[in-house]
């Protein structure tokens, strides 16, 4: 080698070692700025109220709700000790950003080390991690109080690529900064170090979720958020709320380690009622999981008339209706119970309670989602009697007691492979219902239970031989017992009453009904069966005539194909709604559906099986309201009610004497009549 070669080579392995030391210095973030503020940090570790309003000035500037302190509470409660929590606050009241910004302050001060956030789909669940990646990566006052893990990441400048490279003091800080995960520095004496936040949607791959910490181990995710998981879409539709609802029990519980519990945050808005939202918000269908439900108004005024004419003046000008609220305002709020006294515009409005009536005014279906989380059908007209006014539906009488003004007694069986559920009313002659007895058989040794608890007294231990047999003999022996029962007469024990109709659901195991009939031979005993009419079908009461065929109120009574009794057949889509629009009635109303007893407790189990259906209105060939059975839920004293109430008009009460109850609407009121004929004209 000559002596210009090795002096050439030489210059450029100088020139490469000083390139490699200037990229190694660029890549090193040594040293990290000191903490700024020490007291403020320490002040924030155990309390996310102070860390919000602290860190988070200018988006956490209004003076807090009672409801945002319970919220606040109850994560710090779940984040540190575990459980699950669903929340449904008034939209833009926060529930989301306090849900993302508590679950930092958990990661800041490493009460968690693994974040998973789930939404509806994976776009969504990106919002909420860029809206995290983005306080970490711009708040001036995390840089300054937790530069150990802040400072690293502002040096990435938002580049992915640059994290590959990044050292401290010589050693990779192994940070990551994607779309769709973020990874804390390893930093010596942090021990935030490892952190890590993953975002994913509900039908994406939650499953295998873990991550490998600095020290070697092995973590699995300690808190999910779980955010609006469902949409306008899923919410409809039954089945997509039961695969929403198989999701969150099964894959995303499963992210927990064995013999952990797994802390989860999920924030909600009912979208309708039944959905997903509504579901997880019900101590009664999911009693683990703490649900908290918020409205903007606990109370609406009283005075209706005032806000009718502020409601007129506005659409004229927002200016005169403002005045005309300032000089009656005292009468106008008078009743209003407003849950956040703070949330109004001061530009333009005077106060929360205006504010709220303003949405309210502006848009009644979405104020009742949106805003109070209890969403109305302003398109079938009529909503679901909820279950807490159902078992208010009382009318005192002793259970078995049948009112003096009764016409008519009708029972109905539902027929199930172990149990068989009945229910028996009474009638009077303009459609006046009373509920006076119900239960199943064999009877079970609590008042409250589900079809498929495993410890029910079943028919098998009364009676012997296949499936078939045992359902003819309990069907014969319920049937017979009921047939027989004596109901005694309101204010004159010497009167008394037995069933003039009894239904049974012949449906299922129609065989082994008939040959329960055969040996009962009761002519007041019919078989039944129940159809859905859809949209699409034209309805029951336009079906054309039919020789040998009996037609009644959406019912009619023939000798189906291969069966060997009339069967009575049923538009259960109709006698639904018809039983819910009685029990919203005042108990004592003309046409009204009541309840034995002064206790409503006693009913909880029949109330909450009357709201295992959602209802939805379909306008396809025809329009109609469509029933479904709710994901998970016992609805079978319920269709015992319905049978009821349409053996009531096979027996002889006419659906043409009940009054027509007022059913309220987003924009109207009309009667019940005029729905029906929306409905079928």
């Amino acid at each position: 080698m000559t002596v210009q070669t090795y002096q050439y080579q030489k210059k450029k392995h100088d020139e490469a070692l000083r390139s490699r030391k200037r990229s190694l210095a660029g890549r090193d973030i040594y040293p990290i700025p000191p903490v700024g503020n020490w007291k403020r940090r320490l002040e924030c570790r155990d309390d996310p109220e102070k860390f919000l309003k602290a860190y988070f000035p200018k988006k956490f500037y209004r003076p807090w709700a009672k409801f945002h302190l319970e919220v606040i509470a109850r994560f710090k409660e779940v984040i540190r000790e575990g459980g699950q929590v669903a929340l449904a606050m008034p939209r833009g009241t926060g529930k989301s950003v306090m849900a993302q910004f508590i679950a930092l302050w958990a990661l800041l001060y490493c009460h968690l080390r693994f974040l998973v956030i789930v939404a509806a789909n994976k776009k969504e669940a990106k919002k909420m991690l860029d809206a995290i990646k983005d306080a970490i990566s711009t708040n001036r006052l995390l840089l300054e109080d937790f530069p150990e893990i802040v400072y690293p990441l502002k040096r990435l400048n938002g580049s992915a690529l640059l994290a590959r490279g990044q050292l401290y003091f010589g050693k990779s800080t192994a940070i990551t900064w994607t779309a769709e995960d973020v990874i804390f520095p390893t930093i010596l004496g942090s021990k935030a170090s490892g952190a890590k936040v993953v975002c994913v949607g509900i039908n994406g791959a939650i499953r295998g979720k873990n991550t490998e910490m600095p020290d070697g181990s092995t973590a699995r995710p300690d808190l999910v958020i779980i955010d609006d998981p469902q949409t306008e879409d899923t919410a409809a539709s039954p089945k997509k709320t039961e695969k929403i609802e198989e999701k969150i029990a099964k894959a995303i519980k499963g992210l927990a380690e064995a013999g952990t519990r797994l802390s989860q945050i999920m924030t909600v808005t009912v979208i309708r009622e039944g959905d997903a939202a509504d579901r997880y918000l019900d101590h009664n269908i999911y009693p683990q999981w703490h649900g908290m439900r918020y409205k903007m108004l606990d109370a609406f005024p009283e005075n209706t008339a005032l806000w009718d004419e502020y409601a007129t003046l506005r659409r004229v000008s927002e200016k005169q209706a403002t005045a005309f609220y300032k000089k009656n305002r005292a009468a106008m709020d008078k009743g209003a119970v407003c849950t956040w006294d703070d949330c109004f515009d001061r530009r333009s409005e005077i106060s929360a309670i205006q504010a709220a009536m303003n949405l309210h005014i502006d848009d009644p279906v979405s104020f009742s989602s949106e805003q109070q989380n209890e969403p109305i059908r302003p398109e079938t007209g009529s909503s679901i009697t909820d279950a807490k006014t159902i078992r208010k539906r009382l009318n005192g009488l002793k259970r078995g007691v049948v009112p003096s003004e009764t016409e008519v007694i009708t029972g109905f069986i539902d027929v199930h492979d172990n149990v068989l559920y009945w229910c028996v009313a009474a009638w009077a002659g303009d459609f006046t219902g009373y509920v006076i007895d119900y239960g199943t058989f064999p009877e079970q040794s609590r008042s409250y239970f589900n079809k498929n608890d495993r410890d029910l007294h079943v028919m098998k231990e009364r009676f012997k031989g296949r499936k078939n047999t045992v359902i003819a003999q309990g069907v014969e022996f319920l049937a017979t017992d009921l047939l027989r029962r004596l109901w005694t007469v309101q204010n004159d024990e010497t009167a008394i009453m037995q069933i003039d109709r009894l239904l049974i659901d012949s449906r299922y195991m129609h065989k082994a009904v008939e040959s329960a009939l055969t040996r009962i031979r009761d002519t007041s005993v019919k078989p039944s069966m129940g159809i859905g009419v859809p949209a699409k079908t034209t309805p029951m009461n336009q079906w054309p005539q039919r020789t040998g065929r009996k037609y009644g109120d959406y019912w009619f009574i023939d000798k189906p194909s291969r069966r060997s009794y009339r069967t009575v057949t049923m538009d259960v889509n109709y006698w639904k709604c018809q039983v819910h629009d009685a029990f919203g009635l005042k108990a004592g109303d003309r046409g009204g559906l009541t309840l034995w007893g002064k206790s409503g407790e006693t009913h909880r189990m029949f109330s909450e099986h009357c709201n295992g259906e959602t209802v939805q209105f379909v306008s396809a060939k025809y329009q109609a309201n469509e029933w479904t059975t709710k994901p998970n839920m016992d609805n079978h004293l319920f269709d015992c009610m319905v049978g009821c109430m349409a053996a009531a008009s096979y027996a002889g009460i006419k659906a043409n004497d009940m009054p027509a109850p007022l059913i309220q609407t987003s924009n109207q009121t009309i009667t019940k009549q005029a729905r029906m004929a929306v409905r079928f004209d």
